[in-house]
């Protein structure tokens, strides 16, 4: 009630100076008359309360366990109606070849405006969001899914999107929403919360270790090795769920971590969490030489502030251009000692950018497996994978195992 009389106030003092009067000149009883007019013919406040007099109420007891069990039925039925929904569409998916437009080739004449949706939608068929790095032959799911997901929209109209995300890089969805043309090819489910979580729903603990030795200022393409770096590291948190645990660290002749309480312990992956990491990686700048045991050393002691719950994966993301000022055996040494000491529970994971004088030693840092891989044969790599940030270019992959829903080892060239 104090605000609204002061803003009544307000109104009368600028409507009494505007008709050419002086504040000194107005009296209590003028302003009291003014502010009585205002509130009954402008605001009718006396007509509003005499119809609030006039209703007539009715009051009852309301029996709260009751009421608990009421809404506890109400979401149970809810909840189990869209498990049912997804139950359906999980037992129709099936590789197929139907033909259907990318929502960023939508016209006029194939959309809609939808009361549910409050926007320009498909009305009979889904659409395709196909990620800029998705394979040429991707597979496509067959039109059964459309006609279920339709048919879900008539039985139960509150639903409201129904998508399908592939491992190749391949979104359905119905209905179909537009999409701007210059926005082909921008989504990319692969690094979706929903879909990393439901591809591998194990809770993590990961350190992102960017280099950021001197070497990573050498451009690729049309931007240079360390704002790559730092795009997979922000592609890599937004990836994250909220039972995840993550840090992000920099290193070449010393390591630059996060301030406050991210600057020596693993911070739950929530928004504001993610945003203030992904910030700082945004911010890591070039200096130095790679000492990489000293990135190592600084990512493994995270894990001793931090005890892992049941059935936690520990991973160490490490990404570099592969121009350490050290030597492999040392490396791998290093890597064999801490994760010892930790009964070697952590998983390392390498991200290859460029093409750096000793690329070898990033593919075979996530084995582990002894000073003697530092002197045989270059490993056998396979083509890039479809998830590999959309500005590489030229890349190849050394075959590594991906059991955490992040992206394997892979090498990105010029």
């Amino acid at each position: 009630m104090g605000a609204i009389r002061e803003m009544l106030l307000m109104v009368f003092l600028y409507l009494y100076i505007e008709k050419g009067n002086a504040v000194q000149d107005l009296e209590p009883t003028v302003l009291r008359n003014s502010i009585a007019n205002i509130v009954n013919r402008d605001l009718r406040h006396d007509e509003m309360q005499r119809y609030y007099n006039e209703r007539e109420y009715t009051t009852s007891s309301i029996d709260g366990m009751d009421l608990l069990i009421e809404l506890e039925l109400a979401l149970r039925q809810k909840f189990a109606r869209r498990i049912d929904v997804l139950n359906g569409l999980r037992n129709i998916i099936a590789t197929g070849t139907a033909e259907r437009k990318e929502c960023c080739r939508l016209t006029s004449e194939d959309i809609e405006e939808h009361p549910s949706f409050m926007q320009n939608v498909t009305v009979d068929k889904a659409c395709l969001r196909v990620s800029s790095t998705a394979a040429e032959n991707s597979s496509r799911i067959t039109e059964a899914f459309d006609d279920r997901c339709f048919q879900n929209l008539q039985q139960d109209p509150s639903l409201k999107w129904q998508y399908f995300g592939s491992e190749g890089g391949v979104t359905t969805q119905v209905p179909g929403p537009f999409v701007a043309p210059n926005e082909c090819g921008n989504y990319e489910n692969r690094f979706r919360p929903w879909y990393v979580e439901a591809s591998n729903p194990t809770p993590k603990q990961i350190v992102i270790v960017l280099d950021r030795g001197s070497s990573m200022s050498s451009q690729i393409g049309s931007t240079n090795r360390i704002e790559v770096a730092k795009q997979v590291a922000t592609i890599l948190i937004d990836s994250l769920n909220p039972r995840d645990t993550f840090a992000v660290i920099g290193f070449s002749e010393n390591v630059v971590r996060s301030s406050g309480c991210f600057n020596e312990e693993l911070a739950l992956a929530i928004p504001d969490n993610k945003r203030t990491q992904s910030d700082f990686a945004r911010n890591i700048r070039t200096d130095g030489e790679s000492q990489f045991e000293l990135g190592i050393r600084a990512a493994f002691s995270f894990f001793d502030s931090t005890r892992p719950a049941n059935n936690t994966e520990r991973v160490i993301v490490f990404v570099s251009d592969g121009t350490p000022i050290s030597n492999c055996p040392q490396v791998i040494q290093t890597l064999q000692q801490e994760n010892a000491r930790l009964n070697n529970s952590v998983t390392v994971m390498t991200f290859g950018i460029g093409v750096g004088p000793n690329q070898r030693i990033l593919t075979i840092m996530p084995g582990q497996r002894g000073t003697d891989e530092c002197v045989l044969s270059p490993v056998e790599t396979t083509p890039a994978p479809a998830n590999a940030p959309k500005n590489i270019t030229n890349s190849s992959v050394s075959k590594s195992e991906n059991r955490f829903g992040l992206s394997p080892t892979w090498i990105a060239g010029v």
